[in-house]
């Protein structure tokens, strides 16, 4: 009877996780950047740092996280799974500041109706007795539907940031697979005796 001891988990499955996300994050960088540069194409000051922004974020820190998942090597795994996680956390944040930051401004437009009514452009609002913010009103009337674009990016940012370093991480704790089996053999002693030769069976371990 053969007995069988496996210690670890096959990194595969982990391995074609991480390559998944990275090709997302990729493209998602990509489409981003393309998006960027449409909007901001009459800014070509703005177009060197786009560029870098993508080499960074869309092509460097993605080919960590390849040449860990390729190897594996743990400690590129570790970085980009690192980085990532920075990523996200930092993109929360902002997105949680852009948030109350436009909805109180956007509130703030409810006194300047009057101004507006009256011809005027501008609205200049005191807020909780410091210097007066100037609301124009163009911003107070274009639609919400402005911020859907910006919002779905940053969105988007931080749910493929968060599952690659999540991917990356779960395969970094994984280990390569060892398989020890123990097989029966029959040896016949070379010792005279006045009876018949009794077969011994020892355990000889393989391991594979």
């Amino acid at each position: 009877m053969s007995s069988v001891t496996v210690t670890g988990v096959l990194v595969e499955q982990p391995n074609r996780s991480v390559h998944k996300w990275i090709q997302y994050t990729t493209a998602f960088y990509m489409f981003q950047s393309l998006y960027l540069l449409i909007v901001h194409f009459d800014s070509t000051y703005l177009w060197g740092w786009i560029v870098v922004h993508f080499v960074f974020f869309g092509l460097c820190i993605p080919m960590i996280g390849d040449y860990g998942a390729k190897k594996p090597h743990w400690g590129a795994l570790s970085c980009f799974s690192g980085i990532q996680s920075m990523i996200g956390v930092c993109n929360t944040f902002y997105l949680i500041v852009c948030i109350i930051t436009v909805a109180t401004f956007r509130s703030l437009c409810y006194e300047c109706v009057e101004a507006f009514d009256n011809g005027n452009d501008t609205c200049p609002v005191s807020v909780r007795n410091h210097s007066d913010i100037v609301l124009t009103k163009s911003w107070c009337t274009e639609s919400p539907t402005v911020y859907f674009v910006p919002l779905l990016i940053v969105c988007t940012t931080i749910y493929l940031s968060f599952r690659s370093a999540i991917s990356a991480r779960k395969m970094g704790q994984t280990k390569k697979i060892q398989v020890i089996t123990l097989n029966q053999v029959a040896i016949t002693p070379d010792v005279p005796t006045s009876g018949p030769t009794v077969p011994h069976v020892v355990d000889v371990p393989h391991v594979v």
